[in-house]
């Protein structure tokens, strides 16, 4: 990694990755031990970089996020966040017009205060209606997960998903069910 510890000159400092682990939420990243070198307030969000398998570049893995390690503290580890990771989340914000062969896109989860209720969208004009603030109230909760646009490329055993906006009268609501027959029974109830 490369960093400035205590905004010192910039430094390098090398090691391994000695395992990877996740926390309840599903997140998951890298625990680092320095061999040559440690890390020190201001270094925080330095890069994790590697080299490649030709070993004639450094890739970028991933950014320090936490831990024990100092230069008082040389047995002391560090965690990493993981690009290989966040990349199928962020892509779609680095480079929109991008190919997407999979035609996997990015759900967003929202939250209303006022109504006291959880939205999920996968629907891109409509995300970028409520991050504008078209729809004022609703926030970004900070759940973002992948999901197949395009049942014919989904993973055997995927489930396709079904959405319905329920008008004010029949409790202003978004319904969202994987079963077939709650997908039919809804469409036919509220049909017209």
């Amino acid at each position: 990694m490369i960093h400035h510890p205590n905004g010192d000159l910039k430094k390098i400092s090398t090691g391994s990755t000695l395992d990877y682990f996740s926390f309840s939420d599903g997140t998951s990243f890298a625990d680092v031990r320095y061999s040559i070198g440690s890390t020190e307030p201001g270094s925080s969000g330095a890069g994790l970089l590697t080299l490649a398998g030709n070993s004639s570049f450094y890739e970028l893995r991933g950014g320090l996020f936490a831990g024990d390690a100092s230069c008082s503290r040389r047995s002391g580890d560090d965690v990493y966040s993981r690009l290989d990771v966040a990349m199928p989340l962020i892509a779609p914000y680095l480079t929109p017009a991008a190919a997407n062969p999979n035609k996997k896109t990015l759900v967003v989860e929202y939250y209303f205060a006022g109504y006291d209720d959880y939205f999920i969208t996968a629907n891109q004009p409509e995300i970028e209606a409520l991050d504008n603030g078209a729809h004022p109230g609703w926030v970004r909760t900070g759940l973002t997960f992948l999901a197949y646009a395009d049942p014919s490329v989904a993973p055997a055993g995927a489930s396709p998903v079904c959405r319905f906006y329920l008008l004010p009268q029949f409790g202003d609501s978004h319904f969202y069910s994987a079963d077939p027959a709650d997908c039919a029974a809804t469409a036919a109830k509220f049909a017209g």
